[in-house]
């Protein structure tokens, strides 16, 4: 089973990390083919847009897999990872592409996985549980809990703490 689906339909190019079980954290190989699937979708012409997801309904992606990247870098006759490098997923850091790039954020988005969020040009977040309503209903209701909470001391207390360059002294209240 590849680690990383690469599938193109029209000029949409999808790339999943396909490890559910591990929460989609990036392992060597995973590392590799991330590597491979965003320079193929750099090079070939006819992808016009890419959106990086992750497999399964609990996670985007991890980050590493310490567990494997740990030994990987650091154990007895391991490769070094160079700094210098294309970053963790391959697009955090080197690889110039001109592209747009979506990331599909469907589930935890921790670490590393955030750096490749944040290395897409737009982020979409799915709420796969939660609450369900319309979307003038979910609107009322965000502005409902955003004025509750910032009517509240700790909101006040948050930005005058942070002017005073002291650590917040949140109550609770």
């Amino acid at each position: 089973m590849s680690t990383v689906l690469y599938e193109q339909t029209g000029r949409i190019v999808t790339i999943t990390i396909n490890r559910p079980d591990a929460m989609n954290a990036i392992d060597p190989e995973t590392q590799e083919a991330l590597v491979a699937a965003w320079t193929r979708f750099r090079d070939e012409d006819d992808a016009w847009v890419a959106i990086l997801t992750g497999a399964g309904e609990k996670s985007f992606c991890a980050g590493a897999d310490l567990k494997k990247m740990i030994p990987a870098s650091f154990g007895q006759g391991a490769r070094r990872r160079e700094h210098d490098g294309l970053g963790l997923g391959g697009i955090t850091r080197g690889l110039e592409i001109w592209k747009p790039m979506i990331a599909a954020i469907n589930g935890h988005c921790l670490a590393g996985g955030m750096e490749q969020a944040l290395a897409c040009d737009i982020r979409i977040s799915a709420i796969l549980r939660g609450l369900s309503m319309s979307l003038p209903d979910g609107l009322r209701h965000e502005a409902f809990l955003s004025g509750t909470l910032r009517g509240t001391e700790d909101a006040v207390e948050g930005p005058k703490a942070f002017a005073e360059k002291r650590k917040p002294n949140f109550q609770a209240r």
